[in-house]
């Protein structure tokens, strides 16, 4: 097909969006990924539909060209990710990486994430593969349309009911989109992705090509998609949809003149080129970049990253993605079994260390030394232990206390428990306040504690239903430690990291000083009571112990100490004496 320089050009906005969504900087930035989609859509298209025409297509080829566009830079980034994290990454998080490598290898990083986190959560900004969740989506993509592109061509022979196949597609996507209503499903899932896919399709199968000499309408979208970039919109799908629309229309509609001047720029047009190499880089930079010199990407930084990841994208464009791309340097046995060396050995080396809870060295401050054994997913047991207690309570006499919450309330039994708070009492656990099962329990219960934020009119509403006074009510009050404990270990070496702290995170402050009012007599502020004369939060223990290893929850030092503290609380002396 000809060579349209404006779709490179759009390509490097959507990746300039994009790195400065990771960077910090433009709100809107991730939509960028939803211009690939469409891109994606109409050029996967043409291709394909093209050789369908010609009688020259080949499934066999298809998927050759996708391995060979898409893996070498991929796997590049997965050995270098790995490599750093084995160096630089506390055990929690090596471990994280060696799932996101295992997924990304595989491309199912869209599920992973689905599955286990999302896309917003602020632990996202230290994963090195956050980013390659696209990539999961795109070849989930090509695994199915080109399926049902080679259907069409035999059942259909008009562009009119080809046309037809593509509106029902969209029309299903978006109404499954509608259906499921779950942001972070539609996100991630490329069933809900697959009308950006037929929008650029859809272009393909015009009947009538679009012929003005307007370049008017070219302007107006270019700085309509700018301006859905940059401006703040809360609707998710409304704003996926809007974009789709938007890039379909300029791909459709675009003539040079004065949109060209922008699009068909040299600068973004090779920025376009070499996009994939940039999107693959930004991410990992940005993230060992938080682990190792700062939590916050100034503008000047930004600045001189940016530079650095078009650098290393113009090495990786010439010496991975061109030579892997060109048949004739390297052939589709070298390919193969290059490509699928590298595969295997990612994916055994992380499963390894993925066994091993990612422990690579000694981190007295978290009691963790290599030469012991650990089980998978050490890390998130000591939490998840806690869900034993989900369970009704015994007909003994033993004073019964009830546990609502989630994680957060699962530190606030580990603190307990750790204590000896509750060595005469039983303990039931149940996580969400609105589970059918609470109502028995609550009718049972001697002590009530919400352990993680319930809003104040649903915590109102349960106190008089279920007829629960002050004296047998506790609320336990956020917390928080920072980020993330990564630069702290890479910036500084022990003791002296023993003695850091942090400012308390503003949005936590305020949520106690709501709670506090509303429930003052049995409320427990835990940042109160674990505050430095200064102001200031301790991230370790005076024993030097880290107190979480993600900054939200309680390592199992942390719980005991954080827990001794409660007996500085009155609210909590009356309940615990």
């Amino acid at each position: 097909m000809k060579y349209r320089p404006e779709i490179d050009g759009l390509r490097s906005i959507a990746v300039t969006a994009v790195i400065l969504y990771h960077a910090g900087f433009l709100p809107q930035g991730y939509l960028g990924v939803d211009i690939f989609f469409v891109i994606s859509g109409y050029l996967i298209t043409s291709l394909i539909d093209n050789s369908l025409n010609t009688g020259s297509f080949r499934f066999g080829h298809f998927y050759e060209r996708r391995i060979r566009r898409i893996l070498p830079m991929t796997l590049f980034i997965c050995l270098l990710a790995l490599a750093s994290g084995y160096f630089l990454m506390l055990p929690d998080d090596f471990e994280n990486l060696t799932q996101s490598v295992i997924a990304t290898v595989l491309f199912s990083n869209n599920l992973l994430l689905y599955f286990t986190s999302g896309y917003w959560d602020i632990v996202n900004h230290y994963k090195p593969l956050l980013h390659t969740w696209s990539l999961g989506v795109e070849e989930q993509f090509y695994l199915i349309f080109p399926v049902i592109l080679f259907l069409g061509h035999r059942l259909f022979k008009k562009i009119s009911q080809k046309q037809l196949l593509m509106i029902v597609l969209m029309i299903l996507s978006l109404i499954s989109c509608y259906l499921i209503g779950n942001p972070k499903f539609n996100f991630f899932i490329v069933t809900s992705r697959l009308y950006q896919f037929g929008a650029g399709a859809l272009l393909v199968f015009a009947v009538k090509k679009y012929e003005s000499r307007n370049a008017l309408p070219s302007v107006v979208l270019l700085l309509g998609l700018i301006a859905l970039l940059v401006f703040p919109f809360t609707k998710i799908l409304l704003i996926n949809i809007a974009v789709t629309a938007v890039t379909a229309l300029l791909i459709y509609t675009y003539r040079p003149k004065a949109a060209g001047y922008i699009l068909e720029n040299p600068v973004l047009v090779f920025l376009g080129r070499i996009s994939f190499s940039m999107y693959m880089w930004h991410q990992f930079i940005f993230a060992f970049f938080r682990q190792t010199v700062s939590q916050q990407i100034s503008l000047r930084w930004l600045l001189l990253l940016f530079a650095l990841i078009v650098v290393l994208s113009v090495i990786t464009y010439f010496l991975i993605e061109q030579p892997y791309r060109n048949n004739k340097k390297i052939s589709s046995s070298v390919l193969l079994i290059s490509t699928g060396s590298v595969a295997a050995m990612l994916v055994c080396i992380s499963f390894y260390y993925y066994q091993r809870s990612g422990v690579v060295r000694d981190v007295p401050e978290l009691d963790i030394y290599k030469v012991r054994h650990y089980e998978r997913g050490m890390h998130a047991k000591y939490n998840d232990r806690i869900r034993m207690l989900d369970k009704p309570f015994s007909k003994d006499n033993k004073r019964k206390i009830l546990i609502i919450g989630n994680s957060f309330a699962r530190d606030v039994a580990n603190m307990l428990l750790e204590n000896h708070y509750a060595d005469d009492a039983e303990i039931s656990y149940i996580h969400y306040s609105n589970d059918v099962r609470i109502t028995e329990r609550l009718q049972k219960a001697d002590l009530v504690i919400f352990g993680s934020p319930v809003a104040p009119a649903e915590l109102s509403r349960i106190c008089s239903e279920y007829s629960i006074p002050d004296e047998h009510l506790l609320v336990i009050g956020s917390k928080g430690f920072g980020e993330h404990n990564g630069l702290v270990f890479n910036s500084a070496s022990y003791p002296e990291r023993c003695k850091t702290a942090v400012d308390p995170d503003p949005l936590i402050a305020k949520t106690n000083a709501i709670y506090g009012a509303v429930k003052k007599s049995c409320y427990v502020d835990l940042m109160a009571l674990l505050m430095r004369p200064d102001g200031r939060i301790p991230l370790f223990t005076p024993a030097c112990k880290l107190i979480s290893q993600d900054g939200r929850h309680l390592t199992k030092a942390g719980a005991v100490y954080l827990g001794s503290l409660l007996a500085r609380d009155t609210n909590f002396r009356l309940r615990f004496p």
